[in-house]
């Protein structure tokens, strides 16, 4: 219902990121990465600096990969591998619960590749990058054989200096951290699957 006309365009948001991360900058807040910002003494800062900031559906935290449940109507949990979403209807979401029901709409159970995929967005996300071996290490599994088509798919960015890949690393620039999440979605199948669908948002 809102009026498109009405909406910033990519430029000036990007031109508002610009301007909001320089003021907050100069007032002494860190910039974590997307929307967040910290105080160089808060928790945020010290796990983006000690390499344990976590990203999950609320954004980025200090906890460790750990179940989530969500409470209220539209919220997201996640118990173990499995991914929830309550009723987005309020009428619905209160007759389940006073039927005794969980308000649950929909669920999914994600398979090794979503786990990949979300290993890697959060090294992308959270760290600005991530190293070839270590993940290899970490999965079992050769990272430049088993994301070949996604490394391919980053070369535009990597023209257009936002991101940095070499024999073994993808690294993140400055000016890329602006639009990390272009860089993240690359790696995210479901998405890619989606492209059509308007519920996501964009990336600027």
């Amino acid at each position: 219902m809102i009026n498109d006309a009405d909406i910033p365009s990519p430029q000036t948001k990007l031109g508002i990121l610009h301007h909001t991360i320089d003021k907050l900058g100069s007032s002494d807040y860190v910039y974590i990465g997307m929307d967040h910002f910290a105080l160089p003494d808060d928790d945020l800062v010290t796990t983006k600096k000690n390499g344990t900031l976590q990203r999950n559906f609320q954004g980025y935290s200090t906890h460790g990969d750990c179940d989530l449940i969500g409470l209220g109507v539209s919220a997201i949990g996640r118990i173990g591998n499995a991914h929830t979403q309550n009723s987005t209807s309020t009428s619905e979401y209160e007759t389940l619960l006073s039927c005794g029901s969980l308000p649950i709409r929909r669920g999914i159970e994600v398979d090794r590749d979503d786990l990949l995929r979300t290993d890697v967005i959060q090294n992308l996300m959270c760290h600005d990058g991530l190293n070839f071996d270590d993940f290899d290490s970490a999965h079992g599994i050769c990272f430049k054989s088993y994301f070949q088509n996604e490394l391919s798919s980053l070369t535009p960015l990597v023209a257009d200096g936002l991101v940095c890949i070499d024999d073994g690393k993808i690294e993140i620039t400055g000016s890329g951290r602006l639009l990390m999440r272009s860089v993240a979605i690359v790696f995210d199948r479901h998405l890619q699957e989606n492209t059509n669908d308007n519920r996501l948002s964009k990336a600027i």
